[in-house]
């Protein structure tokens, strides 16, 4: 807001008419501008969970407790495609982005499009009273092919494997991860009967509260008698997903599978179980277990999870994908690219109403991750390799602030999940990501300081750009006038010319041009008055004005402009 009101008149007081204020105006909104700009404004994030969790407490129930326990008999991927709600739900301390799995499912109905829990699923494998509690091993299941051609040289000549014992395979790095669950924090009670289980996991390392914990078959984690607590933490070593990224690896699992695999396992099994015993060397006991799980559950592998319901495109799509992959792991990644290469969408606003893996596969090819990881487990089941469906988190994005010590990710309910795992023999289990999420249609929340921000710096641009035409419209405005005077009429340039002066020197146009002529002059020194008496001739005695009139007249504006410049600049440098 501009106040303009009277002042005393001394020899110390300026007056500036109103339409010399503008500029001064401009300056001063132009410095008020980038300075709201550029200052950092707090950035405040209203904390709505409370308030939403009791307008809506029953709804996120369900939610939390479709993704934090397994026990739902049926997935039909609902809740997968409400991604509104951006609850936290574990903060973690790790160095990467990791995939979390919390449930599988092993059988599919394509009537009702949804999987089903199996023996496969929920059945305990062992259990045990507290921490640490071995899930896993470093490199699957070749730690235990290595360690059985280590213990028996005839093992080793049998599958040819003393060059891989002499030369060794790459490793892949152990990491550490610690998952917090949050419900506590913001005082709900939903803990999760599910640890949190990272891919690759080897060993959960410690549990904030040692509940009986057992490993169920499909590799997740249960607590048995009660829920981890809405507080839980848990602490994981994994191995990263690097296996197959080293062409020895991949040789070594290529050259398992020359030989009758069935007959590979019980020759490994017998190797193992007569030479390790309890008292073993605990990474060969953790292989050991690792490998007599798979080993046990192989037959139900080839039985349960090859099932794609003898669906003839699926089988015929499957082979045109896989031709020409001469490995199981070829034949994955053939399968997880399909999908990027062959136009599919990610649509979370997409109806599904009677449609199933059949229809996206061919038809519709549009859903969520629970489409994408069913048709790719449909379709590795036709290739011959054992799939499940399994649930849980991408965890990928990085916190800007933390409520635990030295957390790095969050993973909100929107991180929710479904991916395919395939058994690669040879290796065991690997999980794999056929979901293309390129364009994945949600609306992003934008807060009331980021508004405020992009306000500001809109304003920032448009002060700039008037602060600018402010300072060198003047200049331009004076070389326009004097361009476009060139191609005019003389007697109109003479007659632009005075009103100009008047305008430039701030003079109201009542004055004759005689007393315009006396202002100049006293003003800058510059004398118009030819041009102040050729206006009149030409105005007021009907005159005719002849180009080298015009030339003069123009001549004298030149004058006065430059003056009237220079006599500002001297009154700047003298006020400092």
């Amino acid at each position: 807001m501009v106040y303009y009101r009277q002042l005393q008149d001394d020899e110390k007081t300026v007056f500036v008419g109103r339409r010399q204020s503008w500029r001064t105006i401009a300056v001063y909104a132009a410095i008020f501008a980038v300075i709201s700009a550029i200052i950092p404004k707090p950035v405040v994030e209203a904390d709505r969970t409370i308030l939403e969790n009791l307008i809506s407490a029953e709804e996120l129930t369900t939610r939390l407790d479709a993704m934090l326990n397994v026990f739902r008999n049926i997935s039909n991927g609902d809740q997968f495609r409400d991604r509104s709600r951006n609850r936290l739900v574990y903060e973690v301390v790790a160095k990467e982005p990791l995939r979390i799995k919390t449930a599988t499912r092993s059988t599919y109905n394509f009537e009702k499009d949804e999987w089903n829990i199996q023996d496969l699923d929920d059945h305990y494998y062992n259990t045990s009273k507290g921490t640490p509690f071995d899930i896993g091993s470093k490199m699957g299941l070749a730690d235990a092919f290595l360690e059985a051609a280590k213990l028996d040289e005839n093992f080793a000549s049998k599958y040819g494997l003393i060059g891989y014992l002499n030369q060794g395979l790459a490793e892949p790095k152990v990491n550490h991860a610690v998952f917090y669950l949050m419900n506590g924090l913001i005082g709900l009670p939903q803990g999760t009967d599910m640890a949190p289980v990272p891919q690759g996991a080897i060993t959960m390392t410690d549990c904030s509260v040692q509940n009986k914990t057992a490993r169920l078959l499909g590799g997740t984690v249960y607590s048995v008698n009660t829920q981890f607590p809405s507080n839980a933490r848990f602490e994981f070593d994994y191995s990263a997903n690097t296996f197959f990224y080293s062409p020895t690896n991949r040789e070594f699992i290529d050259h398992l599978n020359t030989f009758d695999y069935k007959q590979l396992l019980n020759d490994t099994y017998e190797v193992l179980s007569r030479e390790l015993g309890p008292d073993s060397d605990p990474d060969q006991v953790r292989l050991y277990n690792y490998f007599e799980v798979d080993y046990e559950c192989y037959d139900a592998y080839l039985e349960y999870l090859l099932d794609y319901g003898n669906r003839k495109r699926i089988k015929d799509l499957s082979d045109d994908i896989t031709k020409g992959c001469e490995s199981e792991y070829d034949k994955a990644l053939a399968l997880e690219s399909y999908f990027y290469n062959n136009d599919y969408i990610y649509d979370l606003t997409y109806d599904t109403t009677g449609k199933n893996a059949e229809d996206f596969m061919f038809v519709t090819k549009t859903g969520v991750c629970y489409e994408y990881a069913t048709s790719m487990v449909l379709l590795a089941r036709a290739a011959g390799i054992p799939a499940r469906y399994c649930e849980g988190y991408n965890m990928s994005s990085r916190l800007d602030r933390s409520n635990m010590p030295n957390t790095t990710f969050g993973i909100s309910l929107q991180d929710s999940h479904g991916f395919p795992e395939l058994y690669l023999k040879g290796y065991g289990w690997l999980s794999f990501e056929p979901t293309v999420a390129d364009d994945i249609i949600t609306k992003k929340q934008t807060s009331s300081t980021d508004l405020l921000s992009r306000a500001g710096m809109i304003m920032l641009v448009g002060s700039l750009i008037a602060l600018l035409l402010a300072f060198i419209y003047p200049w331009l405005s004076h070389k326009y006038f004097v361009l476009r005077s060139k191609k005019r009429q003389p007697a109109d340039v003479v007659k632009a010319i005075v009103h100009r002066i008047c305008k430039v020197y701030d003079i109201d146009e009542a004055y004759t041009s005689r007393e315009v002529s006396t202002f100049v002059h006293e003003s800058t020194g510059v004398d118009i008055s030819y041009t102040a008496e050729l206006f009149d001739r030409s105005e007021y005695g009907g005159e005719n004005v002849n180009a080298q009139e015009k030339e003069r007249a123009l001549s004298e504006y030149i004058s006065a402009y430059d003056a009237f410049r220079e006599s500002r600049k001297r009154r700047r440098i003298t006020n400092r």
